[in-house]
């Protein structure tokens, strides 16, 4: 710990405070934090992954801060061993470089956490696709789009409708982590799914949830791999079509079948026959 308040006050020696806190703490500090914001909390709900992105910023603003004025007071002409005017100067443009990128990260901050905040308030192109949550009876039915402002509906409608035991679905597919929480609600309560119509994407994993998974009529379930939507963080991406794989193996999936996932485009939908779903254990029973 030491060394922070010796970078600080511009006491570290050249080669260290140059090649150490210039250049190594800011780049570990910078690619621990997109980590963390990229890959560990791909899973989580918009608001908290708002807090978890301005901490990680603010954190690596503090970094980019420290090494600057660090690097600066190390290389003023009147600091022993008074180096030359080419080494003084290389050391501080490195830092002014490395303080461009911390701005840079900063400009990003605002974008990202208005996108994270239509998310949550269901303004999103996905929230405007629109959802619907009603009951019939002893059957909860979900249509439309997986939005995250859905979960709180179907929370507070089954809250009020002890009696549901089954979960129809009519879903093209949506966000996929609130797919996830949507089956632990399912699974949480031993109820079964139904689909009649199309069940797709984020969807399908609810549809795992369920205790007793009935495919009626000319129902149908698409697969495909988890959609980029992450720009150009593949580490994200990677991370996120991980996750998928996980959750359908603790399904009991065979690994030819998540493997057949995997490989299909996001842009297009794989449907499995009924034979098929039911070899692989996604479907207990068929309905004609």
């Amino acid at each position: 710990m030491g060394i922070i308040g010796r970078h600080w006050r511009g006491e570290t020696g050249y080669w260290l405070g140059v090649l150490g806190c210039t250049l190594l703490v800011p780049a570990l500090v910078a690619l621990t934090a997109l980590f963390a914001v990229g890959s560990l909390a791909v899973d989580h709900a918009p608001r908290t992954r708002m807090i978890e992105n301005l901490i990680a910023v603010v954190l690596v603003e503090l970094v980019v801060v420290w090494q600057l004025v660090g690097t600066w007071r190390g290389s003023a002409a009147s600091r022993p061993p008074h180096r030359g005017f080419i080494a003084r100067w290389f050391a501080r443009l490195l830092a002014l470089g490395v303080g461009a990128v911390g701005v840079l990260v900063l400009a990003t901050l605002p974008s990202g956490l208005a996108q994270l905040q239509a998310l949550a308030n269901g303004t999103d192109p996905i929230g405007r696709g629109g959802y619907r949550v009603t009951v019939e009876g002893s059957t909860l039915v979900y249509t439309g789009y997986f939005a995250w402002p859905a979960l709180s509906a179907i929370e507070t409608v089954l809250a009020g409708a002890p009696q549901v035991r089954t979960v129809v679905l009519n879903s093209p597919g949506g966000i996929v982590p609130m797919g996830y929480r949507f089956a632990d609600i399912v699974k949480a309560r031993g109820l079964d799914t139904l689909v009649n119509t199309e069940c797709s994407s984020a969807c399908t994993y609810v549809f795992l949830a369920g205790k007793r998974r009935v495919l009626q009529g000319r129902g149908q379930l698409g697969f495909h791999a988890v959609a980029n939507v992450f720009g150009a963080d593949t580490t994200a991406t990677t991370s996120a079509q991980r996750r998928s794989e996980a959750a359908l193996a603790a399904y009991g999936l065979p690994a030819e079948f998540i493997a057949r996932v995997s490989s299909t485009p996001a842009s297009s939908l794989w449907h499995p026959t009924p034979d098929e779903l039911r070899r692989a254990g996604v479907v207990t029973d068929v309905l004609r």
